[in-house]
């Protein structure tokens, strides 16, 4: 039997057309990034100004300076992850922009964050003065100039290469059409990491390390000034994984229920004495072991096919199956019961 966590193998045919492009894509090209993402939101949801030389530029408040201060903190701890043990961000990440025989370091990583704008640099961020008119020039000049045009190299990330405003922010108000959305009211941020991908699964454990990583280090991470979302690339197949063995302490309640409620309802206990005959205890456990066998046999037959499958879908079939056997016992009880025995020389042939 052959059981797979794999998203596409799950939901996607192995003919369809969606299925065969991303195939030869993925043969042609290489499979497309893994993608890590964590979506924050100030508690905070007031926005505010900042005058400038053009007139005053109103904010989303996705641009309050603390807020800032504590999303570039998270994105620094980040990528911090794996570092002394050698199976950091840089060993798994998506690093297109270098010179041949260079080593990857965590700076070459496509790190999507307004956090780049800067180039990562907290002084960089944080420096203020006042121009020769009396303005106050700080971090949202700098953010006004590169949410707007993106495509200046002042405002490259430290990969060498753009931040993409509709990637890096969100929650703007809506808009009709083609219109572009004003990144300036982003009402939250978001931090996206690529890290490369492989065709060959078995190349991706170090991906697959450091993103268990990541999930672990964000389940533990708190913090009061903004409420927090948060996804890795195998974040679907841990979940498929974790409602699977969460079903299976279902199923086995389920069989032990079952049992007690075809040893009550079937039998009719007189005395002490007669107790295993009169409560049908030994019909139950034969009925469950019915059902049991009837489970592997079906999971035999479609395993013998190489049929692939899921843990989830082999905990539905004991469900099915269990239906229906102990409706099919509670059917041949009462039929049995209502026969005029006397017609029959044994219970075998009663039965």
């Amino acid at each position: 039997m052959q059981v797979t966590t794999d998203p596409i193998e799950l939901w996607a045919g192995e003919e369809s057309q969606t299925r065969i492009e991303k195939e030869y894509f993925d043969a042609h090209f290489g499979p497309f990034y893994r993608t890590n993402q964590v979506f924050i939101k100030p508690t905070n949801a007031s926005g505010f100004t900042h005058v400038t030389s053009a007139g005053t530029v109103e904010f989303g408040p996705a641009y309050q300076k603390d807020f800032l201060l504590e999303v570039f903190k998270l994105q620094e701890a980040i990528e911090a992850i794996g570092m002394e043990d050698g199976i950091g961000l840089d060993k798994v990440c998506y690093a297109p922009v270098m010179y041949p025989g260079e080593k990857t370091t965590v700076d070459k990583c496509i790190v999507q964050s307004i956090y780049g704008f800067f180039q990562n640099d907290l002084e960089f961020f944080e420096t203020e003065y006042e121009d020769e008119n009396g303005y106050v020039i700080n971090y949202l000049n700098h953010l006004e100039d590169c949410l707007n045009v993106p495509m200046l190299e002042a405002c490259f990330g430290p990969y060498g290469g753009p931040i993409e405003p509709g990637i890096s922010v969100g929650g703007m108000p809506k808009v009709s059409g083609d219109e572009e959305p004003n990144y300036l009211l982003a009402t939250g941020v978001v931090l996206t990491f690529l890290g490369k991908n492989q065709n060959n699964e078995a190349l991706l454990e170090p991906n697959l390390e450091w993103e268990k990583r990541f999930v672990d280090f964000m389940k533990n991470y708190t913090n009061d000034q903004f409420d927090i979302a948060y996804s890795a690339e195998r974040s679907i197949q841990d979940a498929i994984v974790e409602l699977s063995e969460g079903e299976v302490s279902t199923v086995a309640i389920s069989y032990l229920v079952m049992f007690i409620y075809v040893a009550i309802a079937l039998g009719k206990i007189r005395s002490c004495l007669h107790f295993l005959r009169e409560s049908k205890i030994v019909l139950a456990i034969g009925g469950i072991i019915i059902v049991l066998a009837s489970v592997l046999c079906s999971l035999g037959f479609w395993g013998y096919l190489n049929v692939v499958t899921t843990m989830l879908a082999i905990e539905v079939i004991p469900f099915l199956v269990l239906a229906v056997g102990v409706d099919n016992i509670f059917i041949m009880v009462h039929t049995y019961h209502r026969l005029n025995r006397k017609k029959f020389d044994s219970i075998a042939e009663a039965i």
